[in-house]
């Protein structure tokens, strides 16, 4: 099929995107406790700023490509999907809304940090 976008979609770098962003998720998954326990309002936030970092950084290495934003969506989804079954465990069972949200946060993330990240660079390149 001439000029299919799945034909455009670099998935050696969404790997890579999405295995960088499930390093993040894991070691903030762990860290989360540990911020718990030393200051309690720190701890209320640490798994949703993990979470927005793990899915930046997942999304951050897939500006380069030729569909920046369907790319950076695809890697925080799959990090996503890479630390899903860890949350299960952790959970004793699957909270369809926290999964729902916390999968349209992935989409949101991804789409954005490609998009933001390429109008910061082109405002350097300009000044």
């Amino acid at each position: 099929m001439r000029g299919a976008w799945l034909d455009e979609i670099d998935s050696a770098t969404v790997v890579r995107g999405s295995s960088a962003g499930f390093t993040v998720l894991v070691l903030g998954g762990l860290i989360a406790p540990i911020a718990a326990a030393k200051a309690p309002a720190i701890g209320s936030f640490a798994l949703v700023l993990t979470a927005v970092a793990g899915f930046a950084t997942a999304a951050a290495r897939q500006r380069g490509g030729p569909r920046p934003i369907v790319q950076g969506t695809l890697a925080a989804f799959g990090a996503y999907f890479l630390v899903l079954p860890l949350v299960v465990m952790g959970n004793h069972g699957l909270n369809i809304l926290q999964v729902a949200c916390t999968a349209a946060t992935a989409v949101i993330v991804g789409a954005a940090t490609p998009a933001l990240l390429g109008r910061v660079l082109a405002a350097r390149v300009r000044s």
